[in-house]
Formats: structure tokens, C-alpha cells, sequence
């Protein structure tokens, strides 16, 4: 079984989707990751004077309403990243995912004094389909 991941995972390394929703962007997928990126906002709710956030939570999951209603339950953390300056495009790869899955995304950021954004626009990401189709198995010649 681990055999058939690999080629399949070879297979298909050059599919790219690209979708833009609100201002969170999936730039490319990938049977088990998609590239994400999204605009670094202000510490303090559009202040163009305060400094860059201290860190971001991103969060994912296969239904829309668990992302929302449960976010630091579902699957995912805090980024290891170091948020930019806010304008900036921040970028992240979310990787482990499964192929021909569809998952919803959203991320939060934190200031130095641990006070929380709301959620981003929830973000859908359909992975790509990379089960090859069935073998031929009753291939003969005309009579």
C-alpha cells in the first residue's frame, strides 16, 4: 500500500488549483498539502501605527460548523512562523492532508498581551482526486 501512496503522490506533485475567497487565498493544492497565504493584519484592529501580531493559530477541519463553533479543538496549532510586518503576505503550507478530501480553514492571530482575533473567512480546500481509474482487465482482439 505504501508503494502505490509514493507513485501516486509522484503523479500528481504538479497539480495546482488556484481559488480566492475574501482575503485568505489557496494558492496551490497538492494531494496531501495546499499552500496557503493571507495578509498580515495589525496588532491593534486596523491601527496602521501598532506593531505586527506575536503569533498565528490555523486550524482546520472537514466540517465547516467545527471549525467555527470549536476552533482550538479541530485539528491543527499555533504557527512556528514569525508574523510580519501587517500588509505583508504571509504564506503556510498545510501538509498531511488527504487526497480528494475537503477541508475548511481559518486562522487567528495573537498580540503580546495573548488577546485573540476573531476567526479569518473560513476558507474551503477541495484536495485533489489522485486515485487513478480501475486496470483494463478484459482487453482481446476482435474476431
Amino acid at each position: 500500500m505504501k508503494t502505490k501512496l509514493v507513485i501516486l503522490l509522484i503523479l500528481f506533485i504538479g497539480i495546482c488549483i488556484a481559488v480566492f475567497v475574501n482575503g485568505c487565498k489557496e494558492v496551490e493544492a497538492q494531494s496531501v498539502s495546499v499552500n496557503l497565504l493571507w495578509t498580515a493584519p495589525f496588532d491593534d484592529f486596523n491601527d496602521i501605527n501598532s506593531e505586527p501580531v506575536t503569533k498565528y493559530e490555523l486550524r482546520y477541519s472537514v466540517d465547516s460548523v467545527s471549525l467555527v463553533n470549536n476552533f482550538s479543538t479541530v485539528s491543527g496549532g499555533f504557527l512556528t512562523i514569525v508574523p510580519k510586518t501587517p500588509g505583508e503576505t504571509e504564506t503556510h503550507t498545510l501538509a498531511g492532508l488527504i487526497a480528494n478530501t475537503t477541508y475548511y480553514v481559518g486562522v487567528k492571530s495573537y498580540d503580546e498581551k495573548n488577546n485573540v482575533s476573531p476567526i479569518s473567512n473560513v476558507l474551503k480546500i477541495t484536495t485533489p482526486d489522485t486515485t487513478p481509474p480501475s486496470a483494463i482487465t478484459d482487453l482481446r482482439k476482435s474476431l
